[in-house]
């Protein structure tokens, strides 16, 4: 379970200066030996990520920041259903006639789901007509994940035409992203899958956030072709990344303090190998990282399908290498994750998501 009032960590040495901490905070986590991690050699890192730097939002100067949370606080909070979907409570005693009371007290939220359940995307051979059938039909997790992410974009209202379209993109790798991350908990057996689910959902509120913040001209507003690249632009132009912007956004919504690390802590894989986590954690930061990768690259175009990035050498030793995935292998070769190479050549798991994608 969540402890609420858990303050945020103290970052481990060795990581990345401002970069938001990742050893001990709290979460769901998956039983392992400290032996579990990975070994300290790190291979050489990709040219692009040396340097970088990870900038923490408290790091920053405290006017700048309130300046920033004065502007995150006129995008409307979503409604409570929201804290209900997030909370570990309702995850542990989760019945889709729960998640359907819930869903239907907002009648937008649950015309909108059933409208997305009901697309060509999803395949089924007979409409749906309520939560619970949707529920049997695509499982908890991606009906709780899709809810979240309707609740989640109706905070943005209706704003012109190149932020609805970023707006769309977002959504469209938040299902991806989150779809991954479900799929792929299971299959490796990890813990709490559905935690997973929202961790992947909610770090996608960031760049949702940003779209509020930034102008449609100016380079962070993307879309980019690695991590690296938006980040670097973010920080030229808010002073932090969008994950870091997500987290000030959440804080103001009083979502509970474990989730908001949770969250946060997932753009720091980019900087930190997996010896420098906590090793109950390590999997699950490395899975979920991934999962939004992919989601982000198959969105954008830049990723064909599954079998193009499983196929390919993205966390290679050369310096020309993927700047997103230098530190991947180390999580890789955690034995939690030992079966995710195999899952993501699963034959089901690439339809389903292909069917996604278009």
């Amino acid at each position: 379970p969540h402890d609420d009032a858990a303050p945020p960590p103290a970052a481990s040495p060795g990581a990345t200066p401002g970069a938001p901490a990742l050893v001990a905070s709290p979460a769901p986590a998956d039983p392992a030996p400290a032996a579990a991690a990975a070994p300290k050699a790190v291979a050489p890192l990709p040219q692009a990520l040396r340097g970088f730097r990870l900038v923490a939002h408290d790091s920053l100067p405290r006017a700048r920041v309130d300046a920033l949370v004065q502007q995150l606080q006129q995008i409307p909070p979503p409604p409570l259903a929201l804290h209900k979907l997030v909370s570990a409570e309702f995850l542990e005693a989760a019945r889709p006639s729960a998640l359907a009371e819930l869903i239907m007290a907002e009648a937008q939220i649950a015309a909108r789901l059933l409208a997305t359940v009901n697309s060509p995307r999803y395949g089924l051979r007979k409409p749906v007509g309520s939560v619970v059938q949707a529920v049997s039909l695509l499982g908890l997790n991606t009906v709780r994940s899709l809810c979240l992410q309707h609740l989640l974009h109706n905070s943005f209202g209706s704003p012109g035409a190149a932020q609805r379209q970023r707006l769309d993109r977002l959504l469209r790798a938040s299902t991806l992203s989150s779809e991954l991350c479900g799929r792929l908990a299971t299959r490796l057996d990890l813990a709490e899958p559905g935690a997973l689910v929202t961790q992947a959902v909610l770090c996608h509120l960031g760049p949702l956030a940003t779209t509020v913040l930034l102008q449609p001209d100016s380079p962070a507003w993307g879309p980019h072709p690695s991590l690296l690249a938006r980040l670097q632009a973010e920080q030229q132009a808010l002073g932090q990344g969008a994950g870091e912007v997500g987290a000030l956004l959440m804080q103001a919504w009083s979502l509970p303090a474990s989730i908001v690390q949770e969250v946060r802590d997932v753009d720091s894989v980019l900087v930190t190998p997996a010896h420098l986590v906590d090793p109950r954690r390590a999997p699950r930061l490395g899975l979920c990282y991934l999962g939004t990768r992919l989601g982000d690259r198959l969105t954008q175009g830049s990723l064909a399908d599954l079998a193009g990035w499983a196929t390919a050498d993205p966390a290679g030793a050369a310096e020309d290498a993927d700047p997103d995935f230098g530190h991947l292998a180390s999580y890789l070769a955690l034995p939690a994750l030992a079966k995710l190479p195999a899952a993501l050549q699963d034959t089901g798991l690439r339809d389903a998501i292909g069917a996604l994608s278009h």
